[in-house]
């Protein structure tokens, strides 16, 4: 069989669900680029799509991501997992990869817009898709150079992250929560309207560079949840629903900018997502959920309320979410958890050291996490546990204490997600704050976010990768699984 013919059905699989019998007039593509989870399908661009139609805005969302993921060759297959997405950002994948893959974005882009009339297009970028975004951005100019161009996501919440698309192809940066502002920026082109003054967006032809920072929405059961009627949900490899059952975080720690740009930490009653649940579960089968909020355990009466409703149903459901492991963890709600389906909590330890915890701004000591790890595996859930090395004033001690409570917890430990050197990523307050952690940071924005240094030459990065080997050494002899390395 031709090649040809063999990417046109499997293009015609993937987008099966778009029907093409007569071109629909349509507000806005939503479009989610890679690198992305193949596991389930986008949260991101599932709510707006719910929220845009739900105030008249019509839509329709292309999970671009799982379409190449789908396509690719064999020997690409790798660039999805998770642990690879660093490859997105080297030069070297265009020069190798990108170009296999230029031609299916076109014929995939080409295929959506023979379908869809859509007066703009909306990009959601992670940072790691960024490069790509932007190539995916000029295909689209070069088959409508009038297209509006939106980007939104985590790749464009500084100017730092703005400025490395495309100049002059990208029309408006949406910035933060995205809902309420991409309505305002869509029917401000419908209207043909000037859009400079819509909080949280930046209209680039207008030669903005900043914008007024848009009130979250603190209502959050005011937001219609994903039906994801529009989604392929048989594309995904896992039968999976992803769910927020927050927004924001109560912690503040200070190698983190996500509570920062989703800051105040804002909860959906248990009622609410509970319908959400019963209705996945009812109309598609759905037996697995996974939250992606910051946290499920920052409101604590409306997490044991969900539990109790789940429980008292007829659902036979499984879970996981993110948690910080702290005093309000007690055996009592893990049993509660367990009772309603939570199989694994993905906690955010990062150190036990309690100097490094002290620094990090954690809302909790070594021995609490210890506590609630060892309660957590003994109610029966799964543990995993994120690490991170060589955080500024670190010193042997607390890297050895570190190395010593691993040893001593591991039988409660199920897998470590990720193994970090620290990161002084943008708007984090090591970043902001640089001069009060001691740290040196380069003016390369190649190497600013790893290869710090401290004033005293205590904390290098050449003694964080070393750390780094010693504890993923520590994790083979203790046969612990690991997902990702960041070194």
């Amino acid at each position: 069989m031709p090649k040809v013919n063999i990417f046109q059905k499997a293009l015609n699989i993937a987008t099966r669900v778009i029907h093409f019998q007569n071109r629909k007039a349509i507000d806005i593509l939503l479009i989610q680029c890679p690198p992305w989870d193949i596991a389930m399908p986008p949260l991101g661009i599932a709510y707006l799509t719910s929220y845009l139609e739900k105030h008249g805005c019509s839509t329709y969302p292309l999970d671009l991501n799982i379409m190449l993921s789908g396509l690719v060759a064999k020997k690409d297959k790798y660039l999805w997992e998770q642990r690879s997405y660093d490859a997105w950002v080297d030069d070297g994948f265009y020069e190798k990869t990108w170009p296999s893959l230029r031609d299916i974005t076109r014929r995939a882009i080409k295929k959506a817009l023979k379908g869809y009339d859509a007066k703009c297009i909306g990009l959601s970028v992670n940072f790691a898709g960024i490069k790509v975004a932007g190539e995916i951005i000029k295909i689209i100019k070069s088959i409508d150079r009038d297209m509006n161009i939106i980007v939104g996501g985590w790749s464009c919440v500084n100017d730092h992250m703005r400025g490395l698309f495309p100049q002059g192809l990208v029309d408006v940066f949406v910035v933060g929560e995205g809902e309420k502002t991409l309505l305002e920026v869509v029917n401000k082109f419908k209207k043909k309207e000037d859009g400079n003054d819509v909080p949280g967006a930046i209209f680039v032809k207008s030669n903005q560079t900043t914008c007024k920072r848009r009130d979250m929405i603190t209502d959050l059961d005011s937001i219609p949840w994903p039906t994801y009627d529009k989604f392929n949900l048989n594309l995904y490899t896992s039968r999976t629903i992803p769910l927020f059952t927050s927004r924001g975080c109560i912690g503040h720690c200070t190698f983190c900018n996500d509570w920062a740009l989703s800051r105040p930490y804002r909860f959906r009653s248990a009622n609410n997502v509970f319908s959400e649940i019963c209705y996945h579960a009812q109309k598609y089968g759905i037996s697995y959920f996974s939250f992606k909020d910051l946290l499920c355990n920052g409101n604590i009466d409306e997490l044991n309320m969900l539990c109790e409703l789940i429980a008292n149903s007829d659902l036979d459901i499984h879970w996981d979410s993110q948690a910080i492991p702290y005093k309000a963890m007690t055996s009592k709600l893990l049993s509660n958890l367990k009772s309603a389906g939570c199989g694994t909590l993905i906690y955010g330890v990062e150190n036990f050291s309690n100097n490094v915890l002290r620094t990090m701004q954690k809302i909790f000591t070594r021995e609490i996490a210890e506590k609630v790890l060892r309660e957590t595996s003994e109610a029966g859930i799964a543990t995993c546990i994120n690490i991170i090395v060589g955080f500024p004033g670190e010193t042997e001690l607390d890297f050895q204490e570190n190395l010593d409570a691993i040893r001593k917890n591991h039988k409660y430990i199920t897998q470590i997600g990720a193994v970090s050197v620290c990161l002084v990523n943008n708007d984090n307050d090591l970043d902001i704050n640089s001069k009060k952690y001691g740290i040196v940071l380069s003016d390369d924005p190649a190497i600013r976010a790893k290869k710090w240094h401290t004033i005293n030459g205590e904390n290098t990065y050449d003694i964080r990768k070393s750390r780094a080997e010693r504890l993923l050494k520590l994790i083979g002899e203790l046969n612990l699984p690991y997902a990702t390395v960041t070194l």
